[in-house]
């Protein structure tokens, strides 16, 4: 599987700089992909890698490359996600509203009615 993987990617080498945006994008699916929510500084690790590989792809430009797009892409969707800070679910209490203003608190189930 490796040595097909490898051969394919000789293979694509002339259009590596096509799957630049493909594998940012990869990248960003993977962290919506995890089935926990990493921490802040665990985005800023993966993001100062990507820039460190980026740096190493002059040396050899493509693979490293293309890892650094995917790692990148990675690491800004956390930073995205940290920046805009949105609630989650079942973590905020919800208040139900009714037609007449009152200053009741209906957020438990078993609340007043207003009137």
């Amino acid at each position: 599987m490796a040595i097909f993987l490898i051969s394919a990617a000789q293979a694509e080498r002339t259009r590596w700089a096509l799957w630049l945006p493909v594998l940012l994008g990869t990248g960003a699916g993977l962290y919506f992909a995890l089935p926990f929510e990493p921490p802040l500084w665990g985005g800023v690790a993966v993001v100062a890698a990507g820039l460190t590989t980026a740096v190493l792809a002059f040396r050899h430009p493509w693979p490293l490359a293309l890892a650094a797009a995917l790692l990148i892409g990675f690491g800004v969707a956390k930073l995205r996600e940290a920046s805009v800070a949105t609630p989650r679910f079942g973590t905020q209490k919800r208040l139900r509203r009714c037609r007449t203003p009152c200053s009741k608190d209906l957020s438990n189930a078993g609340g007043g009615r207003c009137s």
